[in-house]
């Protein structure tokens, strides 16, 4: 196992963790909110993991933003002035395409 291919595995780790974070933030925060409510008769809980939730998701999406390039260790998909996130083929810096193992 070389070294790219344990960079890529962290990069698809990462963004799976996003991507489920960004679909079920919502419907879990909903279903929390309802349950505290009808269970507890306050809506205190639903109020606590919306921030939580949107906590994590700007934490995952950071390093999703700021993943390093496996070969120059720059940000892979952009700059500090621009980012073309999941939409990156090749390292804006050093021309590493994306999944790539040499």
């Amino acid at each position: 196992m070389n070294l790219y291919e344990d960079n890529w595995r962290r990069y698809r780790r990462v963004r799976a963790l996003l991507l489920i974070i960004v679909i079920s933030w919502i419907p879990i925060a909903m279903l929390v909110g309802t349950l505290s409510r009808w269970l507890l008769k306050t809506s205190i809980v639903g109020s606590i993991i919306l921030p939580i939730g949107l906590l994590l998701f700007m934490i995952m999406a950071i390093r999703f933003q700021t993943f390093p390039c496996p070969l120059c260790g720059k940000w892979f998909s952009g700059t500090w002035w621009y980012n073309w996130s999941f939409l990156a083929r090749k390292c804006v810096h050093c021309g590493l395409r994306k999944f790539s193992v040499e």
